[in-house]
This record gives structure tokens, C-alpha cells and sequence, in this order.
């Protein structure tokens, strides 16, 4: 998180240059660290960098030792065999939170 809160700083209010390559542009209305976005179902997850641009979001999570889930197409169906309502209920949970932005 620490490396990725001075990558950030360092932008001087744009985005940092890797996340430029991706969107397109620099423009940044405002970025926010450990950011609470609430969870599907119940709870808060702490996004590490949430960054407000025109046009959409971009949420961070940054990894130094902890590995990564799986990707979304293989956690779609990672539960489906100990309950069959899973794969659906996920992939509604992520045409809401695509939808909402």
C-alpha cells in the first residue's frame, strides 16, 4: 500500500503514468486511500486506492506478498459444485456493480 500511495503523490494531481496507459488519458477528480466500499450481501471492504475520474472509477488493490484470487471468469465458478446458486448470483453481483458505475 505504501509504494502505492507514493506512486500516486508522485502523479501531482493526474493519474499515475501506468494508469494513464490503460484509460487513456490523466485527467483525476480525486483519489482516495483505504477507501470503505461496501460488500454484496454484508460487510466493508477497504479498496486501497479508489480513484474518481470522468467517466468512471478506478479501484486499486495493491499486492506486495498476498497473492491475488482468482481471476473472475474461474471465481465465477470456483463454489458452483457445493452450491449451484453461486455462478448466478456472481455474476449478477458483477453486472450490478458494472451497471452502477
Amino acid at each position: 500500500m505504501a509504494e502505492a500511495a507514493k506512486c500516486w503523490c508522485s502523479a501531482g494531481g493526474s493519474l499515475p503514468k501506468s494508469i494513464v496507459e490503460v484509460v487513456g488519458n490523466d485527467q483525476l477528480i480525486a483519489a482516495h486511500f483505504e477507501y470503505p466500499t461496501e460488500v454484496w450481501g454484508r460487510g466493508t471492504s477497504m479498496t486501497d486506492v479508489m480513484a474518481f475520474i470522468p467517466n468512471g472509477v478506478i479501484g486499486v488493490e495493491a499486492k506486495v506478498d498476498e497473492p491475488f484470487g482468482a481471476i473472475v471468469s474461474a471465481w465465477i465458478f470456483e463454489d458452483e459444485k457445493n452450491n449451484p446458486d453461486s455462478p448466478p448470483h456472481r455474476t449478477a453481483v458483477i453486472c450490478i456493480s458494472r451497471n452502477s458505475i
